[in-house]
């Protein structure tokens, strides 16, 4: 699974929830494989691997390409552990992440 950021100017507004129930506020720029990159004002650019986060959330639009090909951009939404949830017009979509 690919993730990326639809837009160059972004906020950093997402927050990304690790394991431990740290909470960290930057901004999403990739997942690719199971690693999250996330910038961040403070800390830099952080490179999280997704088995240490509970949830990424975001408000900002993103494009998450499955490893079949498909699509979907939208904001992201908490999901249940191992996925993705891509909220879009359409609805909400849950992906699994490939590790």
């Amino acid at each position: 699974m690919i993730l990326t950021a639809a837009t160059a100017l972004a906020q950093r507004t997402d927050v990304a929830t690790l394991a431990n129930g740290d909470r960290i506020t930057g901004e999403v720029k990739r997942l690719d494989r199971g690693r999250l990159e996330f910038k961040t004002d403070d800390a830099g650019t952080l490179y999280l691997e997704w088995d240490a986060l509970v949830s990424v959330v975001t408000t900002r639009i993103v494009e998450v390409v499955s490893e079949d090909g498909t699509r979907r951009v939208g904001s992201l939404v908490p999901a249940a552990d191992g996925h993705i949830a891509v909220s879009t017009p359409g609805g909400t979509d849950s992906v699994p992440l490939a590790v």
